[in-house]
């Protein structure tokens, strides 16, 4: 056991340069959405739709930034998905003050469809829009961040787009928990789909093509599983950084926080058990590696553990959260606790796998049934 893990020093540290090489290349390859140019004029009739549950905290800030974006053509579209909050009141607040505010009120989830896919789905049959573009009702924007996506579609001829908006963490728990899932963007995109379902657009005529959400109607992870049907059926896609126009408020609390990855990391790996084990524990393996080293080598003094290969891991695994903070607005300061954000994220990634084999994910007051799993 021991031979093993000091014959890993060239494997480990192959690894940290092919990730941190993949990171640089996504610092520029992943656009600012800020450095788009805008189109002024002619744009398609625009459909901002933003499906709501139980969102009274973050509904009303996310409604007013869309009234206030700098476009002329386009409607408003709220679906309250059966909220047990103030979310519903405080819409027909807002609609009062402004008719351009359409809501629907929807009470039912249709027999084997998840919450956030029916909402939808719903509200692409409602709409009347050339282009699609759904909101989460945690997000709000600045007023040409609409604008700006949906020109840089416009210019590059894409079908769909993912805006990862720029993250508010207030609390340290947040800021060290949070940046995990841009880590894991920076590090392996586009060798494997990514999207966030917070901020995309889509052409309309390629939800009508694939018959809008039925596809995903039953997926939690809904955006990263459509983001991969639509690389299949080769339809032209990208991901665009929200930094500084788009922001996202997710999380109020640490329960919230942990319910809402737990909910989602395990179906990151399709529910293949062995799969997802192995990967939470290399990435804690390998992140801890330069400690495991550097004990191994003061305490034994085995030559073939040198300080330089120590150094060169951590600091290329260190390199890929410096880019990642940087590149998507949190502070820098809190990259050095990275190898905290990964032992802390793959203790959640056991807690998935644990939580979805017993049927205990919960979000937003629904149950999330149970998904059959694979060993391999």
């Amino acid at each position: 056991m021991l031979n093993y893990i000091i014959r890993q020093q060239l494997n480990i540290m192959l690894f940290f340069l092919a990730v941190f090489i993949n990171s640089i290349i996504n610092l520029f390859r992943i656009k600012n959405l800020k450095s788009i140019k805008e189109i002024t004029e002619n744009l398609p009739y625009i459909s901002i739709l933003i499906p709501a549950r139980n969102e009274e905290k973050n509904i009303e800030r996310c409604v007013r930034s869309v009234l206030n974006q700098n476009l002329k053509n386009f409607e408003l579209i709220v679906l309250n998905d059966n909220s047990e909050d103030n979310t519903l009141e405080i819409l027909e607040k807002i609609q009062k003050e402004d008719i351009r505010l359409k809501i629907i009120d929807n009470k039912i989830l249709k027999e084997g469809w998840l919450g956030k896919p029916n909402a939808c789905q719903i509200l692409y049959e409602n709409s009347k829009g050339d282009i699609l573009v759904f909101l989460d009702a945690d997000t709000f924007h600045k007023e040409n961040s609409i604008s700006k996506a949906v020109s840089f579609l416009i210019k590059n001829n894409l079908d769909y787009i993912s805006v990862f908006p720029q993250e508010i963490v207030s609390s340290t728990f947040e800021k060290i928990i949070i940046p995990f899932m841009n880590f894991a963007l920076m590090s392996f995109y586009p060798l494997i789909p990514f999207a966030n379902g917070q901020f995309v657009i889509y052409k309309r005529e390629v939800l009508d093509k694939i018959g809008g959400f039925e596809k995903i109607k039953d997926e939690v992870l809904d955006d990263i599983k459509m983001a991969n049907i639509l690389r299949i059926l080769k339809f032209k896609t990208r991901i665009l950084s929200g930094k500084n126009l788009s922001f996202c408020r997710m999380y109020y609390d640490v329960k919230s926080v942990f319910m809402g990855f737990i909910k989602s990391y395990f179906a990151i790996f399709d529910y293949h058990l062995l799969l997802s084990i192995f990967v939470f524990t290399y990435l804690v393996f390998a992140f801890f590696y330069p400690y495991i080293l550097l004990y191994l080598k003061i305490k034994y003094h085995i030559n073939e553990i040198r300080y330089l290969n120590i150094i060169s891991i951590y600091l290329f695994s260190y390199l890929i959260f410096l880019l990642t903070y940087y590149k998507f607005g949190y502070p820098l300061i809190y990259s050095i606790l990275f190898q905290i954000t990964i032992l802390i994220n793959s203790l959640i990634g056991y807690l998935s796998i644990i939580y979805t084999i017993a049927g205990k994910r919960i979000w937003k007051g629904r149950t999330i049934p149970k998904k059959r799993f694979k060993i391999i």
